[in-house]
């Protein structure tokens, strides 16, 4: 079973990081990867994920377009622990669409705030991962 955080790219990644990182605190999460699109604002938020959880931090090719097959084979293989995705829209919506419903490109419109996060547990394949969290930013903002 895999633990997935979707995490959307936003204009303020330090901000961002440091509520998402003090809320994965809280709920036990220890990040263990940390992939991200290349988008500057993308990677910086991973970059800045780093550097509060010490988690490994990479480029992705697969969140530079559509969701592939290929990511969810590269997520496949056992991970000691959550993996993390930084990215942008409509990649996320539609990587939720996928994983949780089946669905792919179904999302036609950006469900997730910047810097919003999806938590999906499950399987890395269509359909077998369940939505166990959408935390909006200003949830995460909360003290």
């Amino acid at each position: 079973m895999l633990t997935l955080l979707l995490i959307r790219a936003c204009d303020e990644p330090s901000v961002a990081a440091s509520r998402i990182a003090k809320t994965l605190a809280a709920s036990g999460l220890t990040i263990t990867e940390l992939w991200h699109a290349r988008s500057d604002l993308s990677a910086a938020l991973a970059h800045a994920l780093f550097a509060l959880t010490g988690a490994s931090a990479r480029h992705v090719p697969d969140l530079d377009g559509g969701p592939q097959s290929t990511l969810l084979t590269a997520l496949a293989t056992p991970r000691p622990g959550p993996v993390a995705l930084c990215a942008d829209e409509p990649l996320l919506s539609e990587l939720v669409a996928w994983l949780a419903l089946g669905v792919p490109h179904m999302a036609h419109h950006s469900m997730l705030a910047p810097g919003a996060v999806v938590w999906l547990e499950g399987d890395p394949t269509p359909a077998g991962m369940a939505l166990r969290a959408h935390l909006t930013p200003a949830m995460l903002a909360m003290p």
